[in-house]
C-alpha cells in the first residue's frame, strides 16, 4: 500500500510541476501568476518529498515487494546500505537525481525575491526539465514496480563493491553538483526569452553557481578517493563516464 502511496504522490508532483511550467510559460506575468507558479511547484515538491521519503521507509525497513529494492537490497545489510541500495541502481538513482533537481528548485523559488524579473520564468523553466526527466523514470525506469502475489523473503543483496562509506554519499553529492546547473540553465533561459540582459541576473546567480560547483569538486574528490583504494587508478573507473562528465 505504502508504494502506491509513493507513486500516487510523484505522478501528482508530475502534474503540479506541469502546471507551474504552463502558467511560467503561455501566462502573460503578473503579480498574482508569479505567486501562483511559486506556490505550485512548492507543493509539488513537497509531494515529490513525500514520495522519496516513503520510498526511503520502504527501504530501511526491507519491504521486498518492491522489484527495485528486492532486486538491489538485503535484510542483513546495515541501515545506512539498506537506504544508499536506492541509489546504486539506474531506476532509484533516477529518483534521487530528479528529487535533489527539484530541491535545488525550491531553494531557488523560496530565497530569490519574488520581484526578480526573472524568477518565475526560471522556475517554469526549471519545471519543465522536471517534468521531462520524471516522465522518463515514470514510463521508462519506474522504481515502483511490485512483485505480486508473493514478494521473496529476502533480497539479493547491493553489489559488493558499492557497500563502502564513501559510496554512501559519493553519488549524492555528484548529483547535488550536476543538477545545480540546472538553476543557471533556467537562469539564462528565462534571460534569453524575456531578452533581459542586466547585472542582476549575474548577481542572481553567482552564488549557485558556486555551490554547485563545490558540491561537484567534493564529489569528485570523494569518488576518487574511494576509486584508489577499491580499485587502483585506472582500470575500469578510468573510463567511468559518470567520473569523467563530472569531472
Amino acid at each position: 500500500m505504502i508504494i502506491e502511496i509513493s507513486h500516487f504522490f510523484t505522478i501528482l508532483a508530475t502534474g503540479l510541476f506541469l502546471l507551474s511550467g504552463f502558467f511560467a510559460v503561455s501566462i502573460k506575468n503578473t503579480e498574482y501568476i508569479s505567486n501562483l507558479i511559486s506556490r505550485t511547484y512548492s507543493h509539488a515538491f513537497l509531494f515529490l518529498f513525500i514520495s522519496f521519503g516513503l520510498y526511503i521507509w520502504l527501504a530501511a525497513t526491507d519491504n521486498f515487494s518492491v522489484l527495485y529494492i528486492a532486486s538491489h537490497s538485503n535484510s542483513e545489510l546495515p541501515i545506512f546500505y539498506k537506504i544508499s541500495s536506492i541509489w546504486s541502481a539506474h531506476e532509484g538513482s533516477m529518483f534521487l537525481w530528479i528529487v535533489f533537481l527539484a530541491l535545488w528548485g525550491f531553494l531557488f523559488n523560496f530565497y530569490i525575491n519574488q520581484s526578480n524579473p526573472i524568477k518565475s520564468l526560471a522556475v517554469g523553466v526549471l519545471s519543465l526539465i522536471i517534468v521531462g526527466f520524471l516522465l522518463f523514470l515514470l514510463l521508462t525506469s519506474n522504481p515502483f514496480q511490485t512483485i505480486l502475489p508473493v514478494p521473496p523473503s529476502n533480497g539479493a543483496d547491493i553489489n559488493p563493491v558499492l557497500q563502502d562509506p564513501a559510496l554512501v554519499i559519493h553519488p549524492p553529492l555528484l548529483y547535488i553538483g550536476f543538477v545545480g546547473s540546472s538553476i543557471y540553465f533556467s537562469a539564462a533561459m528565462a534571460s534569453l526569452i524575456t531578452n533581459y540582459s542586466d547585472k542582476l541576473f549575474a548577481h542572481s546567480i553567482k552564488n549557485w553557481v558556486l555551490v554547485s560547483w563545490g558540491f561537484q569538486s567534493l564529489g569528485i574528490l570523494i569518488g576518487s578517493i574511494w576509486a584508489y583504494y577499491e580499485l587502483g587508478w585506472g582500470g575500469f573507473w578510468f573510463w567511468d563516464p559518470v567520473e569523467n562528465a563530472s569531472l
